[in-house]
């Protein structure tokens, strides 16, 4: 959401995560449609433009919206819309020098937790997976190269056994060529 012309923009939008706030968790915060959300969003969206763009002067950020929230006292994500020509990982940085910097204001501010490290969505795929998460993808890659090696056995024994049914057929027919030979040679000296 752009503040200056209230308009939703698609284009140059940084998602940062890990926001922490000092609240109780309701599980009516997971649903972004829900009253709960909608209006704590709203009440932080104008907190937290307030003290990052008026007061800090981060200037490229143009607006933002929060898009999801998670458990884990109150945790946010947010969608910050840039100034056309802006570079996210220098408005990331900014973000992060004045968190660092003046902990106990954005708390002050917002309810920012102290020592909270925000995190850009993008990056946060490879700080945040937990050890069980590691664990699962490498349970599902091993388990996807299992599949693929039995289909690849089940597949090799069939060609081996088409192998194997065709020789016995030409043996089979061979067998018959010579058993009619002879049975003709036999028949033919009988006479």
């Amino acid at each position: 959401m752009d503040n200056e012309t209230n308009i939703c923009e698609q284009h140059n939008i940084l998602t940062v995560s890990n926001f922490h706030l000092n609240l109780t968790w309701t599980d009516e915060y997971a649903d972004d449609t829900s009253l709960e959300f909608q209006s704590l969003a709203h009440r932080f969206e104008a907190k937290i433009y307030q003290y990052y763009v008026v007061k800090k002067g981060i200037t490229d950020i143009k607006g933002l919206r929060i898009t999801k929230m998670t458990e884990g006292s109150v945790i946010l994500d947010i969608a910050m819309s840039l100034r056309v020509n802006a570079s996210q990982p220098e408005v990331f940085e900014e973000l992060q020098k004045v968190n660092q910097d003046k902990l106990g204001e954005a708390y002050a501010a917002f309810g920012l937790i102290p020592q909270t490290s925000i995190v850009m969505a993008d990056k946060k795929a490879v700080q945040v997976l937990s050890p069980m998460t590691i664990s699962t993808l490498i349970g599902s890659v091993v388990a996807v190269i299992a599949l693929m090696v039995g289909a690849f056995a089940v597949w090799k024994c069939s060609q081996k056994r088409k192998n194997e049914a065709g020789k016995e057929k030409k043996e089979t027919n061979i067998n018959s060529k010579e058993i009619n030979e002879v049975v003709a040679n036999n028949f033919i000296q009988m006479e």
